[in-house]
């Protein structure tokens, strides 16, 4: 009887741990991601569209854009875009800071560009006049443009693009294959 039951509970054990790891391995298992079918420059016309003027980054992830841009109010928002369907959803929302500092200075906006400095969507649209296969990636950061392209050759490549007369400065380097 003992020995019955040791091994009605060993069984018992055995299948619960199996289910388990069955269980926990298939929420593990890489989720398939959408391929993307919509360029940078027509998700930042879709953007516009949708009364998003002030494009600071888009990019692609997880087969679906993600954008930070600033709604009319100043507050800055995350919003993904879905590729297929062309669908904006808000990700996040951030109220607008005050712009001065705790020590009382001017607070300095990273994304901040030059006066009459090319929109985002027109140099995503140089960009694909230029070669570039493939844009992963556009931000404006510290009075620049920063890209992640796949050029002619098929080389994954970060550059710099002068915001004020979209020439590539120099500084590409290659990041993959």
């Amino acid at each position: 009887m003992i020995t019955f039951i040791r091994n009605t509970a060993i069984a018992s054990l055995t299948i619960l741990t199996l289910t388990t790891v069955s269980a926990f391995s298939a929420d593990m298992a890489p989720k398939q991601t959408a391929p993307v079918t919509l360029s940078v420059a027509s998700a930042v016309q879709l953007l516009s569209a949708a009364g998003y003027n002030d494009v600071r980054k888009v990019e692609i992830e997880h087969g679906f854009y993600e954008a930070t841009v600033r709604d009319k109010d100043g507050s800055r928002l995350k919003i993904v875009i879905d590729p297929k369907t062309g669908i904006v959803t808000v990700k996040e929302k951030r109220v607008p800071k005050t712009n001065l500092t705790r020590d009382g200075k001017p607070r300095i906006d990273k994304y901040a560009l030059p006066p009459r400095s090319l929109s985002l969507g027109e140099v995503s649209n140089l960009l694909e006049q230029k070669g570039y296969r493939v844009v992963h990636s556009i931000k404006a950061k510290r009075g620049i443009y920063q890209a992640k392209v796949t050029d002619e050759r098929g080389m994954k490549t970060k550059i710099t693009i002068d915001p004020v007369n979209g020439t590539i400065q120099p500084g590409q380097k290659s990041v993959t294959r």
